[in-house]
């Protein structure tokens, strides 16, 4: 590739710093200048420690659906693009594909968007907001390719008309650091511990989890343990009821432990990994799982299933069903440790294979390839 100047943009540095930094490191490595531009928060400092040249949104609220503030952040990538002038705008998550696409179509810039997931508003059989939709398909109506994480993300884009499928390209995930991430052999001991890992809202199927791990508790299940963590956002309308939550950990086996940075250690102490999710991308924390080489439980919905061999690396189970995750729950712990072992093992092979981060990286590599003049 030639040096160039490469914008890339995501709704916060939280986004960027840990999951877009070995994108960022392999563009620098060969030679461009990277800005990175998002919601400033409290990982900003990092990537400027970094040496990451770092320019902050002021106007980008994620959960704001105003004109008027829309409109304040539309002229905010205004001013930054035409200040940094970028050869290539990268982007990341709902609005900066959105706003960022829509500058780099009217200064004809190369634009290269990712969506990591349909989120919500493409959940179930609600239908996708109607402006979202306009405004999504004159965003990427000039892209140079559209990126997804799963094939089911992409034939929904399609059949909205939002792309046409040449423009659409799959790359599964933001890629696994396997070195971070590296196998661990899980230990052959009497206890036996459920993780889940997700935001405590409903889409991620957090109440399914609790739901389940209550049935197997009233079975007088000897030495098994449920953790749940991840962050509690009491605004969100979308977050689980707390009073649910407090019950729950009332059970001496059960336990919340909130947003933890750093999870590896948490995987690592778990026996089986369960996200019950109702959508994702490609859900990171079950890759993560995987390249630990613990098997997963999660749902027949797109971006799990992708990451799932049924009964090779994990268990897939219907979406909000919590008889069938119980089951599968019960039956993990019915396995010999052997049998765990297989499939955890089977797993880390697919990370490596298909979700290291030096695969995905390469993926982009090649893209922006094609992009350079």
């Amino acid at each position: 590739m030639n040096s160039q100047v490469i914008l890339i943009t995501a709704n916060s540095t939280w986004n960027i710093y840990n999951f877009r930094l070995p994108l960022i490191r392999q563009l620098q490595l060969n030679g461009h200048r990277i800005v990175v531009v998002a919601r400033k928060d409290s990982f900003a400092d990092r990537l400027q420690a970094m040496n990451i040249e770092y320019i902050p949104l002021e106007q980008l609220y994620p959960t704001k659906k105003g004109l008027l503030n829309n409109f304040r952040l539309l002229l905010e990538y205004r001013s930054i693009i035409r200040r940094v002038q970028p050869s290539i705008i990268i982007s990341f998550t709902i609005k900066p594909n959105i706003f960022s696409g829509v500058i780099a179509r009217w200064f004809h810039i190369p634009f290269l968007p990712t969506l990591t997931g349909l989120g919500s508003l493409f959940t179930g059989n609600i239908k996708p907001n109607q402006l979202l939709v306009i405004l999504y398909k004159y965003a990427l109506k000039k892209a140079h390719k559209v990126i997804f994480h799963n094939d089911d993300d992409l034939a929904e884009f399609v059949q909205l008309k939002l792309i046409p499928r040449e423009q659409g390209r799959v790359i599964p995930g933001s890629g696994v650091d396997v070195q971070q991430f590296s196998a661990t052999r899980a230990q052959n001991k009497d206890s036996f511990v459920f993780l889940c890992i997700a935001r405590l809202i409903r889409e991620k199927g957090v109440l399914d989890f609790i739901h389940a791990s209550g049935r197997l508790l009233q079975a007088n299940l000897k030495n098994v343990s449920f953790r749940l963590i991840g962050p509690y956002d009491p605004e969100d309308d979308r977050s689980i009821d707390e009073e649910i939550l407090r019950k729950w950990e009332e059970e001496e086996t059960c336990h919340y432990g909130g947003f933890v940075e750093d999870i590896k250690a948490e995987i690592q102490d778990a026996t089986v990994f369960v996200l019950p999710s109702m959508r994702e991308g490609m859900p990171r924390a079950v890759l993560e799982s995987m390249s630990i080489g613990r098997p997963v439980i999660t749902t027949d919905v797109p971006g799990c299933r992708q990451a799932i061999e049924h009964k090779k690396n994990g268990i897939i189970v219907p979406p909000g069903d919590v008889s069938a995750l119980a089951e599968a729950m019960s039956d993990m712990m019915k396995m010999s440790f052997e049998e765990r072992l297989k499939m955890g093992s089977y797993g880390q092979k697919l990370v490596f294979q298909k979700y290291s981060a030096e695969v995905i990286v390469k993926q982009y590599e090649d893209i922006l390839n094609e992009m350079m003049p």
